[in-house]
């Protein structure tokens, strides 16, 4: 397996969880991403408000990052803030 990449869908065909396994050289690297859309009164229009990425590296933990979306609508939804955490930065070998 070089790459893999797996997509779950809501009923409106819009990703919500996504795994992709790749390698790189010796190494195993998963990145699973969790996508939220909102919903009722924080209802984004079918723009993301939250995503949060995790990864491994040959089955350790790397960290997680996540990345809000704020909107205000203008007759549609219109990005009024973007913000991201970042994971630290681990990279350990065996």
């Amino acid at each position: 397996m070089a790459y893999d990449r797996r997509v779950m869908l809501d009923r409106l065909g819009q990703a919500t969880y996504e795994v992709v396994d790749q390698r790189q050289g010796s190494d195993t690297i998963q990145t699973v991403t969790s996508t939220d859309y909102g919903s009722g009164a924080s209802w984004a229009m079918g723009q993301p408000v939250t995503l949060t990425t995790s990864s491994w590296r040959c089955g350790q933990y790397q960290g997680q990052s996540t990345t809000t979306n704020a909107y205000a609508r203008y007759g549609g939804a219109v990005t009024g803030q973007i913000r991201q955490t970042e994971p630290p930065r681990i990279c350990r070998r065996p």
